[in-house]
């Protein structure tokens, strides 16, 4: 990981996440990637998958969910392997930015989603 210099802004707001790369051709092989960010980018899903309301703990899980990821480099398989990418919030900031990316591109333009996100005071991420 690249080092960052210390300041006082970079301690408030800025935190780290390890995405966990998972061989599926053998489970045992992993490898991970860690990454530092300043806001969370919540995307939504398909309005037919909710109803018109969200709560911000949903939001979470869709950007944590696993993923399934093939033709990767496994450097212990030594070949091309399919993976299973799952995200971790390894440290979060003090202050915590989240961005909800409430607009979709439209075939002609941008289409603004109207969706109501609920919240707690207290957010888990698990």
């Amino acid at each position: 990981m690249k080092k960052i210099e210390k300041s006082p802004i970079v301690d408030l707001f800025s935190g780290e996440l390890v995405r966990q790369f998972r061989c599926v051709v053998n489970q045992k092989h992993l490898k991970y990637k860690f990454e530092r960010f300043q806001v969370v980018s919540l995307s939504f899903p398909s309005p037919s998958s909710f109803n018109s309301t969200i709560t911000l703990d949903e939001l979470i899980k869709i950007e944590l969910r696993k993923e399934n990821i093939s033709d990767l480099d496994c450097e212990q398989c030594h070949r091309k392997s399919d993976f299973e990418k799952e995200t971790f919030y390894y440290r979060l900031p003090n202050y915590l930015i989240l961005h909800l990316a409430r607009f979709k591109k439209g075939y002609f333009n941008n289409e603004k989603i109207n969706t109501n996100v609920e919240f707690n005071e207290e957010i888990l991420i698990s």
